[in-house]
């Protein structure tokens, strides 16, 4: 998979983009899901609970903990926090060590680190 070659620019809406970029910020969290959170969540899976439960496989939490006073920022402040926090994963998972797992983690980081490219080049410059 790989982002679209354009985003679009409405002149009609002032210079802005279109809804037609919305398809490529779907497009790019579709990537993320089969691209991090799939292996990851298929990895977690099979991973055991510890040794006082033999036998029994961990899973996955994905709960997302929401702050009521957490706003994202607006438009290129958003795309670059995005970006951001996707090289952050992408550093942290390739920091990483696992003991079981450790290819799917390094696919998850260098997907990650790609999206975050991706997402950067289609950033406006100042």
């Amino acid at each position: 998979m790989s982002w679209p070659a354009s985003v679009p620019v409405s002149p009609a809406a002032g210079g802005k983009r279109d809804d037609r970029c919305r398809g490529d910020r779907v497009f790019g969290a579709v990537c993320l899901m089969f691209e991090a959170i799939k292996p990851l969540g298929l990895l977690l899976a099979g991973l055991p609970v510890g040794p006082d439960h033999p036998g029994l496989t961990a899973g996955a939490n994905f709960q997302l903990p929401y702050r009521a006073s957490f706003l994202l920022p607006h438009r290129r402040s958003a795309w670059l926090r995005f970006a951001e926090r996707l090289d952050e994963l992408a550093a942290f998972a390739s920091a990483l060590d696992p003991a079981a797992g450790a290819d799917v983690v390094a696919a998850v980081s260098e997907a990650l680190s790609g999206r975050a490219s991706e997402l950067m080049a289609h950033v406006e410059a100042v």
